[in-house]
């Protein structure tokens, strides 16, 4: 069996750890304006404001009439090529 000496750790500084302590002071408050810097008090109080639903309404509805646009798309492309095959076509469907 292998017998190692223990090793003996000096005493650390109090200047060191008071210096240490104020620079993680320091780290955590910066973290903590970073991960803060975009929330807002007055919205986090306003709860729904008729600007708010004024704008969620209007996002909606460019998203509705999105949707509605490609459906009219799809079904205008499918018309028109079912109605062009069969003009194309005329012989064979017959």
């Amino acid at each position: 069996m292998l017998h190692l000496p223990k090793v003996e750790t000096p005493p650390r500084n109090p200047q060191l750890v008071a210096r240490l302590e104020k620079i993680k002071a320091k780290l955590a408050n910066e973290e903590y304006r970073r991960i803060t810097r975009n929330v807002n008090p007055q919205e986090i109080n306003n709860h729904g404001s008729l600007a708010d639903f004024g704008r969620q309404v209007r996002s909606v509805k460019a998203v509705i009439v999105t949707i509605f646009n490609f459906l009219v798309t799809v079904v205008a492309a499918f018309a028109c090529a079912y109605m062009g095959s069969q003009y194309i076509f005329t012989e064979t469907t017959a």
